[in-house]
């Protein structure tokens, strides 16, 4: 039976962090921040419904967009953001040094699924090793 790769636990990368320092410096950002978490409008202050529309679409923001790979092979991929505030207590060196040990050991482990499934593809192709039949028949020119 074919086994499946082990995905990537979402983790914060690199860039996160990098983005994360930016915004963190940034005194402007800081002080429209701290208006828009009172339900203020930080362009024209006033009072907002806090997780109202004009509130949400204004929190934007503050949120830091980045693309997660859930394989190795960079092809799977999916769209993540994490409100800047939200990493403040994270050690960030720690957390992408142990970003980078989970994800070698997922590589060693999906290397050894690929082995498996590699051995059990020729296996089965050797075992029902049909392709002269179904060359006979492409030459004599089925359509279906």
């Amino acid at each position: 039976m074919m086994k499946y790769e082990i995905r990537y636990p979402i983790r914060y990368t690199e860039y996160v962090f990098e983005k994360y320092n930016e915004m963190i410096k940034d005194v402007k950002l800081q002080q429209d921040y701290d208006q828009w978490k009172n339900g203020i409008n930080y362009n024209t202050n006033r009072k907002n419904k806090i997780g109202g529309k004009v509130h949400t679409t204004l929190g934007d923001k503050f949120y830091i967009h980045y693309i997660h790979l859930l394989y190795s092979n960079g092809i799977s991929k999916m769209k993540c953001c994490i409100m800047f505030k939200d990493l403040s207590d994270i050690n960030q060196a720690d957390y992408l040094y142990g970003t980078k040990t989970i994800y070698e050991s997922i590589d060693i482990q999906n290397k050894v699924i690929d082995e498996y499934n590699e051995r059990l593809f020729k296996k089965r192709r050797y075992d029902h090793d049909d392709s002269d039949k179904y060359q006979q028949e492409s030459k004599v020119g089925r359509w279906w």
